[in-house]
């Protein structure tokens, strides 16, 4: 979830820091030294510490209601996953390297290509499985133990 959420922190913060930018919780950076490092320094503003709690606060509480939550996560998960993690890398990686048509690290290449597409295939439909088993027993905002 936290790979999704980064374009989505850096979009939230960007607006606000150009609709307010003399905001006291923006302006302030504060550096926090890392337990057992010597070296890493967080620099942290009070608007991103408030802002991305709440969005975890509230994305546990949707899990809490929703009976079916991971099941939507792993759907977006399997989605997300080919396209950004398999094709778009691969291509790029070809388009760089001047990888030949025909060749055998093509072949390879486009192997792995449809060898983790079928893998996402498969975990998008168990994910859908998933969901319409909990839609069939579940009562929304009920907890079942």
């Amino acid at each position: 979830m936290q790979v999704f959420a980064q374009p989505l922190f850096a979009a939230i913060e960007d607006r606000v820091s150009s609709k307010w930018p003399s905001n006291f919780l923006l302006e302030a950076r504060y550096e926090v030294k890392l337990l057992f490092s010597t070296q890493t320094i967080w620099k942290v503003t009070l608007f991103s510490l408030i802002m991305r709690t709440t969005v975890v606060l509230l994305t546990t509480l949707v899990a809490i209601l929703v009976p079916f939550f991971n099941s939507v996560v792993g759907l977006l998960g399997a989605i997300a996953f080919w396209p950004l993690t398999i094709y778009f890398p691969v291509a790029m990686h070809k388009s760089q390297t001047n990888v030949k048509k025909g060749s055998m690290k093509w072949f390879l290449l486009q192997c792995l290509v449809l060898a983790s597409l079928s893998v996402s295939v498969i975990a998008a439909i168990g994910s859908l499985v998933g969901i319409t088993k909990s839609l069939k027993h579940s009562k929304p905002f009920q907890a079942k133990y």
